[in-house]
């Protein structure tokens, strides 16, 4: 399918389940050139999902360093919220999800709860211009953890 490619630009094809027959040689240039643009890059691997006790939201809420993390009550609400309000701040965003296969046998009331909160909040984005995105990459890929680990980003590391 598109895999990786236009994740730089606005679009309402918001999520993506790429697999890792859809990336090429072409997802490291893709990537930095996110990056370069000021989008925004958070990552989370499958070793952090699973030993996070916090659960997935509060992890990528403090992977992103949204203003009113940790949540404690009605987490996904507030979550939504804080990440509409970063669409004011950022040039973008985009969430890499790796070995999403895995996080989503194992959380997935968690991995449907951020897909809900996540499309209910888009339109902030949208609305600006701005590229937003979520993407599960389905299986394990290294190019992907090696670049988030790499370039230090938001939530670098497995």
């Amino acid at each position: 399918m598109r895999g990786y490619s236009g994740i730089g630009i606005p679009s309402s094809a918001c999520i993506r389940f790429v697999r890792n027959a859809d990336v090429d040689d072409s997802l490291r240039g893709i990537l930095s050139e996110v990056r370069d643009r000021g989008v925004r890059i958070a990552y989370v691997g499958p070793k952090r999902a699973a030993s996070s006790t916090a659960g997935l939201v509060n992890l990528l809420a403090g992977e992103l360093g949204l203003k009113h993390a940790p949540y404690e009550f009605n987490r996904w609400v507030c979550f939504l919220d804080d990440l509409g309000a970063l669409a004011y701040e950022e040039q973008g965003l985009v969430i890499i999800i790796d070995s999403a296969w895995m996080i989503f046998t194992e959380k997935p009331n968690e991995m449907f709860d951020l897909v809900e909160a996540f499309l209910i909040q888009f339109h902030h984005w949208s609305d600006r211009k701005k590229p937003c995105y979520l993407c599960f990459q389905m299986e394990p890929n290294e190019v992907i953890a090696g670049f988030a680990t790499g370039y230090g980003g938001v939530g670098a590391g497995p």
